[in-house]
């Protein structure tokens, strides 16, 4: 139960969903990686599935969709992609035949951030994660990391790295992020709440999961501290 223990979601406040090389699929699409029943979309149930196959917990034949290359392993990097794809973050190739379009080379002028948005938390930080309480018989710990935070257009903060996939949370006031989704967790899935608080180059907040698998529930708290790494001197 590291992942749920050390660093749960307050981490998917921060990172953006993985940079993906389209280049490589025609059309500029992906294959629907994850997509075990072929209906052109990914659902909690099938990313699990897939994490189950890269622990081999699962037999490959169980979802040959969640190995995108084909070379007989699920990757970390093609679970990000079926998060990513599950989230609508990018977009998969279907069944349904599609016509060619030229390709748009994108303009050097970045796309401004929406005037809606009140905070800014993308950077590099240093996270603190200490697991206050829990029934889940896990020992209370703590885990520090190094991640690298991105903000997309407006307020939204995702993170696609690591054991911290398919986090997802929004900047809802002053620099207040706010989190409340699902994550695939070791078979079963957590339910994570919570919020962070930026203030400048630091940051301290909340998190509390409800994890379920088979008929067994526990629950969790930790808190979360942090400093921007490359915060303006």
């Amino acid at each position: 139960m590291l992942q749920r223990i050390a660093t749960p979601v307050l981490f998917a406040v921060f990172l953006s969903f993985a940079l993906v090389d389209s280049s490589a699929h025609a059309g500029g699409l992906r294959p629907c990686t994850g997509d075990c029943d072929g209906d052109g979309s990914i659902s909690i149930s099938e990313v699990i599935t897939c994490v189950n196959i890269g622990l081999e917990r699962q037999p490959s034949d169980t979802c040959p969709a969640c190995d995108e290359d084909g070379d007989g392993v699920v990757t970390i990097s093609e679970i990000i992609t079926s998060v990513n794809i599950g989230l609508a973050l990018i977009a998969c190739a279907t069944a349904t035949p599609t016509v060619a379009t030229p390709t748009v080379v994108p303009t050097s002028t970045p796309t401004p951030r929406s005037s809606n948005c009140p905070c800014d938390v993308s950077g590099e930080w240093t996270i603190t994660v200490r697991q206050v309480s829990n029934n889940c018989g896990d020992p209370n710990t703590s885990e520090t990391e190094t991640v690298r935070v991105v903000q997309d257009d407006g307020c939204i903060v995702t993170i696609a790295t690591g054991g911290f996939l398919g986090f997802r949370g929004e900047v809802v006031s002053d620099c207040r992020v706010e989190f409340d989704y699902d994550q695939p967790d070791e078979g079963g899935v957590s339910r994570n709440t919570g919020f962070l608080e930026v203030d400048g180059c630091s940051l301290q907040g909340e998190s509390h999961f409800v994890f379920r698998e088979d008929g067994f529930s526990c629950t969790g708290d930790q808190d979360v501290m942090g400093t921007r790494e490359d915060c303006p001197q």
